[in-house]
């Protein structure tokens, strides 16, 4: 069965590359079994460095937070992995009893980077947002001349139009006279 994964990234990161990490430990995980579609939502930290996650026990939705900064953060992709092992962990319904001394969720114990080893092969890429040039003045007043024209052909074909919705009103009324008219002479 395929894993039904949904990611939202409000970060610089690649979202296809954050994609192909999630997949890759939700199958470490065995998140196909799981009867929930995953989303991951990744969002930075408001304050601090550190790197930290929230999940829903019983759900397929999880909540990464990176640090800010960029491409100059010191998060490590096995980090990242890690977190998100922890995370879905939780989506299963594991809680943090149970997880105490498991490798593969628990920072504490002394061999957890080994069970993630893997994720030292994927780069994670920082996109940075580009930047817009903003128009100038001339740019403005050519699109400003632009669009008065367009308004001006809209109000030409408005009036053309309100003039022809006219004249079948008159035409109209002409032709209810001439009806109440012959009405009377029978």
């Amino acid at each position: 069965m395929a894993i039904k994964l949904k990611i939202t990234n409000n970060t610089d990161w690649s979202t296809r590359d954050l994609r192909k990490l999630a997949l890759r430990v939700a199958r470490e995980e065995e998140m196909e079994r799981h009867p929930y579609a995953l989303h991951i939502t990744f969002d930075y930290q408001r304050r601090g460095t550190y790197l930290r996650g929230y999940a829903y026990y019983h759900s397929g939705r999880s909540r990464i937070l990176l640090p800010r900064g960029g491409g100059n953060a010191v998060v490590s992709v096995v980090d990242v992995a890690h977190t998100m092992a922890h995370e879905f962990a939780h989506n299963k319904g594991i809680g943090h009893r149970q997880m105490r001394g498991n490798a593969a969720y628990d920072r504490n114990h002394p061999k957890w980077r080994e069970v993630v080893a893997w994720a030292e092969q994927v780069t994670v890429a920082w996109d940075p947002p580009t930047t817009k040039e903003r128009p100038g003045v001339m740019a403005k007043l050519a699109h400003a001349e632009q669009m008065a024209q367009q308004w001006i052909t809209k109000v030409k074909r408005a009036q053309t139009a309100l003039r022809k919705w006219q004249a079948k009103t008159r035409y109209y009324h002409k032709q209810q006279l001439v009806m109440a008219q012959r009405s009377k002479k029978e």
